[in-house]
């Protein structure tokens, strides 16, 4: 069956004719030194292997089906082209760039042993095929030892002069102003070629961020955009505080700078009262607060921000609304105040645009306002206690409004 799938994928037959697959499979006997006739032989693949379907015009039944075959054929290596060419890894690895042979890479790689596979991604990155390279590491994440996940990561981040073939997609969200769209919010990624459709670089270098593989440590040879991919990835997870206060001072700089620091801030602040990440939320504003002055504005304005996430039913970011997280979220507020207010970004609170979880996002009106009449509603109905920490947030909120109200007549 191997060799029969392996003929008909290398002439790029999809189904042969029961003439032409007599003849094949009375070859393939004869190669095999096998003395039964090719119409018994026939009978029984039809019959009793459920692979092919006929009679009259013959073919597997699923392309996937011969596809696999093809690639059990390349791992045992013990079969020829027409030219006498041994099909094995080696010869998989010339057809790299023929899409033809993407499903049987991909099928070779989950069956080969984990040396071949570290081999064939090695030579990718030599050969500067990253997307299938990289794409065979994603696939196969889980069986490669960290260390050579590691390796194999650092040959292109380490700084050596790579063709990476970049794709701008602006898909950084975050809540905004409405009248301050921040969509250009952009560190390209590229695609990877896989089973899956819509992988990523980028997704590989979340999945090696979250588990330890990556750290921001491992960026400091890395230049340019490959740098701010892993530094993306790399404020996210933050494990460690001191760690992430390198990162925080690495953020992109530019004409956005405003926007990727209220990026940070809401992302970081809502991983932390969501409880996918184990640190304090004060001790996180208090670094932020170190390393980006610059963005120390923002905090209160991100905080209010993920705390209607967390209630408001069109954005729900879980079956059952988050009152812990709530109640982290309103003890910190009056601490994370500051006379280093971003002007523009206060006075935009008056029409504020609130990200979703699926990454969408709509206008909800005056942030500040909405917030109040909200923590008021889950007092009503008994869901937060009208306290000395409810009482200080809701005080610190209004102050906010009184200041935004003042600096938008002004």
């Amino acid at each position: 069956m191997r060799s029969l799938a392996l003929h008909m994928f290398l002439q790029e037959y999809d189904q042969l004719d029961e003439p032409a697959m007599l003849g094949l499979l009375r070859e393939l006997l004869q190669q095999m030194h096998i003395a039964l006739s090719e119409e018994d032989v026939l009978a029984a693949l039809r019959e009793r292997s459920g692979l092919i379907v006929g009679p009259g015009i013959y073919s597997f039944t699923h392309k996937s089906i011969a596809e696999y075959l093809v690639a059990e054929a390349v791992l045992q290596g013990d079969q020829q082209d027409a030219s006498g060419h041994r099909i094995d890894r080696f010869s998989l690895f010339e057809h790299r760039a023929d899409d033809r042979w993407n499903t049987v890479i991909f099928l070779w790689a989950g069956l080969a042993p984990v040396a071949d596979v570290e081999l064939f991604i090695d030579e990718c990155i030599k050969a500067r095929a990253l997307v299938l390279g990289y794409g065979i590491l994603y696939d196969q994440y889980e069986r490669i030892p960290v260390e050579i996940r590691r390796r194999l990561l650092l040959e292109s981040i380490s700084g050596k002069r790579m063709r990476i073939p970049w794709v701008q997609d602006s898909f950084w969200i975050a809540s905004h102003p409405s009248s301050m769209p921040i969509d250009h919010l952009c560190i390209p990624s590229f695609g990877l070629r896989g089973l899956a459709p819509h992988t990523s670089f980028l997704s590989l270098l979340v999945q090696a961020g979250s588990d330890g593989t990556l750290e921001w440590s491992d960026c400091i040879n890395a230049k340019g955009k490959l740098r701010e991919l892993l530094w993306m990835v790399s404020v996210r997870q933050c494990r460690i505080v001191d760690e992430w206060k390198a990162c925080l001072r690495a953020y992109p700089k530019g004409c956005s700078s405003a926007a990727w620091l209220y990026w940070i801030a809401e992302a970081i602040f809502s991983r932390t009262v969501q409880k996918e990440l184990t640190l304090d939320l004060g001790d996180l504003i208090e670094a932020y607060k170190e390393s980006c002055p610059l963005g120390r504005g923002l905090i209160s304005i991100a905080l209010i921000s993920n705390g209607l996430e967390l209630v408001l039913e069109e954005y729900p970011r879980q079956q059952q609304p988050n009152y812990e997280g709530l109640v982290q979220i309103l003890k910190s507020l009056p601490k994370s105040g500051d006379d280093a207010v971003i002007h523009d970004w206060l006075l935009g609170t008056r029409k504020w645009s609130l990200a979703m979880k699926r990454g969408l996002g709509n206008d909800i009106g005056d942030l500040l306002a909405v917030f109040v009449e909200e923590m008021e509603k889950l007092v009503a109905v008994g869901a937060l206690e009208r306290d000395m920490t409810y009482e200080r947030a809701i005080s610190f909120v209004k102050e906010l409004q009184a200041r935004r109200e003042a600096l938008h007549l002004s």
